[in-house]
């Protein structure tokens, strides 16, 4: 009977310690800034039926502390004249919000750093 309680209290603690390191990755992603970028571009998007949503670039601009850029490809969920899931590409120019970021304007789709830095500050090309 004592091995049997043994085993039990292994799967026990077992449990718990995957519950919490699953916590705490979930607690990182969440204050991972790229990660609250893709949410609030996610939460711009909310009323169009999409199936998934990438990020494509995250980026900021040391001139421009509050403000970044990011690029997404959006699938949504119905199709093109092919059958083919609609894909579509789109840029945007985040502010922070506190701790948070939101989106500010949308922009030109890119997947440049450089062309990415260029729109924050508002370099048009």
């Amino acid at each position: 009977m004592t091995c049997k309680k043994k085993g039990s209290d292994l799967k026990k603690r077992f449990i718990v310690f995957a519950l919490c390191a699953s916590t705490l990755a979930g607690i990182s992603a969440c204050s991972n800034p790229s990660e609250k970028a893709r949410l609030a571009v996610e939460q711009h998007l909310k009323n169009q039926k999409i199936q998934d949503l990438k990020l494509d670039l995250f980026c900021t601009n040391p001139s421009f502390p509050d403000k970044a850029y990011a690029s997404v490809t959006v699938t949504h969920s119905f199709a093109n004249a092919e059958g083919q899931p609609q894909k579509e590409y789109l840029g945007y120019i985040l502010k922070q919000d506190g701790r948070e970021w939101r989106v500010e304007h949308s922009a030109t789709y890119t997947k440049e750093q450089q062309r990415a830095m260029d729109l924050v500050a508002g370099v048009k090309n």
